[in-house]
């Protein structure tokens, strides 16, 4: 009897096992940006953070709060006819944070101070309302909340390597006492690209190889080729600066970064040679090019992004291959970059670019075999459409 009732105060004495309580859910705002609404007097606001991957975030229309109107306006009138006017186009704008947790939600703001709360609801947590005040013009937005001084998690990649291959085409005139000597155009197979970068909240640094074939098929009466095969092949080392991203940096409806472009290229150049018997020979001549420019990267948070990017190119010294003398002086060179690239997953992406370059300017050649020394000018212009592969981390 003694171990019955032993037994059963031991049974009804046992604790409960704890039950686990959902934690909260956390949220990294970003600078909320701006475009231009579709409706007079109101400002498209799109909220951004990241949070916890597939996470619902929603805000009730209904419950935008209009604290103070702009200069002149009264408050409560602005909330009634800005209540009308959502309740003919939907009250609850909702968006899923993707596989990195950031998210996007654009929805239209009265103009002013205005407070909303956001609900943002995760798996296996207790959904949290945060509620945050905007104030709201034409030209800027603040928030009264910590705002992240870190990149978004797509455009905070900061070590990257790309590979890219595709098919090039070349021009290239020669002009020599004012007559128009030889020019060719073509296309060629394979164009090789491999690129690796670091960058860092507002500083990077890219290094990129670049190879584009070329060949002469023929030339004209009177000259013939002696060697047909070439390659224009460019080393770059590109340093960056990341403007600060503020509240109208949006373009196209897109989010976009602006970069200062700056650096050095060392191209490896096809030079005609003509000798007095009208054999063209491709000789290889050197160029180094101080680069200042401008970049352009939209939509990086995105499945689909862009890059844009515009150099000036200018020689800080011209050579010869196997003892030949080469200069160059009153230099136009220019080269441009532009692609759009699809992420894969979150550290690949695939993507589809173009690039250009173009260079004319006078020059004087001397070839230490013949002796012989040419004067003139030469126009010379590639560009290369390639598919790449990156790893981005």
């Amino acid at each position: 009897m003694t171990f019955l009732i032993m037994g059963l105060l031991t049974f009804f004495h046992q604790p409960a096992f704890a039950q686990s309580t959902p934690s909260e859910v956390t949220v990294e705002w970003y600078q909320a940006e701006m475009e231009r609404g579709k409706n007079p007097g109101r400002v498209m606001v799109v909220i951004s953070g990241k949070t916890q991957p597939q996470t619902l975030v929603e805000v009730n229309m209904k419950s935008i709060t209009v604290i103070r109107g702009t200069a002149g306006t009264d408050p409560k009138k602005v909330q009634a006819r800005f209540i009308k006017e959502i309740e003919e186009g939907g009250e609850v704008v909702r968006t899923l944070s993707n596989g990195d947790g950031y998210f996007e939600l654009a929805t239209d703001f009265p103009q002013g101070l205005v407070q909303t709360p956001i609900v943002v609801s995760a798996r296996n947590q207790s959904p949290k309302s945060f509620l945050i005040t905007f104030d709201v013009n034409s030209s800027k937005i603040k928030m009264n909340t910590q705002i992240s001084k870190s990149k978004p998690p797509a455009a905070a990649k900061s070590l990257r390597a790309w590979a890219g291959m595709g098919i090039t085409y070349q021009k290239y005139s020669q002009t020599v006492g004012g007559i128009s000597n030889v020019a060719f155009a073509n296309m060629d197979f394979p164009s090789l690209l491999v690129r690796l970068g670091y960058w860092g909240k507002e500083w990077g640094i890219d290094l990129f190889y670049r190879d584009a074939p070329g060949k002469i098929d023929s030339a004209a009466q009177p000259f013939t080729v002696a060697s047909t095969h070439y390659h224009w092949t460019t080393y770059e080392v590109r340093g960056s600066y990341q403007f600060s991203r503020g509240s109208g940096s949006r373009l196209f409806g897109l989010p976009s970064q602006w970069q200062l472009l700056f650096g050095t290229q060392i191209h490896k150049i096809p030079f005609l040679d003509i000798d007095n018997t009208n054999t063209v020979n491709i000789q290889s001549c050197n160029l180094t090019m101080a680069t200042v420019g401008a970049g352009l990267l939209l939509g990086q948070e995105k499945k689909w992004s862009y890059e844009f990017a515009l150099e000036y190119q200018y020689p800080l010294s011209a050579s010869g291959n196997n003892g030949n003398t080469f200069s160059v002086s009153s230099p136009i060179a220019l080269d441009a970059r532009v692609g759009t690239n699809y992420k894969l997953s979150s550290n690949w992406r695939a993507g589809l670019y173009g690039y250009l370059q173009t260079h004319s300017y006078s020059f004087n050649f001397a070839n230490k075999t013949s002796g012989s020394t040419t004067t003139g000018s030469q126009s010379l212009f590639y560009s290369t459409f390639d598919l790449h592969v990156g790893y981005e981390y």
